[in-house]
């Protein structure tokens, strides 16, 4: 049927770009996935203090990539690994130094053993889905004020008999929504991080963060 609106229509070799633009788009319109976009002084800060990070990994066997959250130090070790098997070890401060020149695009394209590093934090894209609709309805400082609880229903998406890789997808969310986060060394409880840095606040008043 001719509705007499005009149609615009792509060439298929365009779509790899214009569709991403379209769901960044979607979401920038819903107002949750921008209201504090992921920043560059938080992939840092990640990397440095072993907090959880964003960056894209790429599987050795299947040359499939993903975008995942994973602590900041296995990045570094996989990376100081990969350097090792090559024969030409670096310092761990190498090779942090090397994982922060990785923004804008985080990618980490690791051998098969440096893979197995940061392996534990795969979680699949229905796990991922899964975590955002359950945090989709909170805004920011609602989820604040859930990190911060005692117990609260977003501690709950991630405590035990759930597998770690769910713990990694919550991070992930929360990542997205401009909250920097880290992980408990003895509990595995995800904290906020409250310590201020250029382009990113953390702090809610009235909620207690960790620094």
């Amino acid at each position: 049927m001719n509705t007499g609106i005009p149609v615009l229509q792509v060439p298929r070799r365009w779509l790899p770009v214009i569709a991403p633009l379209i769901v960044s788009g979607l979401c920038a319109h819903s107002g949750w996935a921008t209201e504090h976009p992921y920043v560059e002084s938080m992939y840092k800060e990640g990397i440095k203090r072993n907090l959880f990070v964003l960056l894209t990994i790429r599987d050795p066997m299947t040359h499939s990539y993903q975008r995942i959250a994973v602590l900041g130090g296995p990045v570094v070790g996989a990376i100081a690994m990969d350097h090792e098997i090559t024969g030409q070890p670096i310092s761990l401060e190498r090779a942090e130094a090397m994982a922060l020149q990785k923004w804008p695009r985080p990618l980490l394209r690791a051998s098969s053993r440096a893979y197995g590093n940061v392996a534990t934090a795969i979680y699949s894209r229905a796990i991922l889905h899964r975590m955002r609709a359950e945090m989709r309805p909170f805004d920011r400082r609602a989820l604040i004020q859930q990190l911060a609880a005692e117990r609260s229903k977003h501690h709950n998406l991630y405590a035990y008999p759930a597998p770690s890789s769910y713990r990694q997808a919550v991070a992930h969310v929360l990542l997205e929504r401009g909250i920097l986060v880290g992980e408990d060394d003895r509990s595995g409880r995800i904290y906020l991080v409250s310590r201020s840095i250029k382009g990113y606040r953390s702090e809610e008043r009235g909620v207690r963060a960790t620094n």
